[in-house]
């Protein structure tokens, strides 16, 4: 789960680079204490502190284990199919 965060720890890192005139506190929420989470135990996230709120550590539901082949399977074999989610994209 943590390995899909990558990307976006690249920029966030980048603008907490920024000068540092107060102290910083990065709040994550969800998915974003998912994130914030990952960078602090890697290293990539330098912040005074965290205050993560409801972090989505981990799914609660329990898939079946075929379901979860099939989609392994899928996401190999056809890497680019994707869902319309109704989200425009800039």
């Amino acid at each position: 789960m943590i390995s899909c965060v990558t990307p976006r720890l690249s920029s966030i890192g980048k603008a907490l680079q920024l000068p540092r005139l107060v102290r910083f506190f990065l709040l994550g929420h969800s998915h974003g204490g998912l994130i914030a989470t990952a960078g602090a135990i890697r290293g990539r996230l330098k912040a005074t502190g965290f205050i993560l709120a409801s972090p989505f550590l981990h799914s609660k539901v329990l898939v079946p284990r075929s379901k979860r082949l099939l989609a392994a399977i899928a996401g190999q074999s056809f890497p680019g199919f994707g869902c319309e989610r109704g989200c425009r994209t800039a």
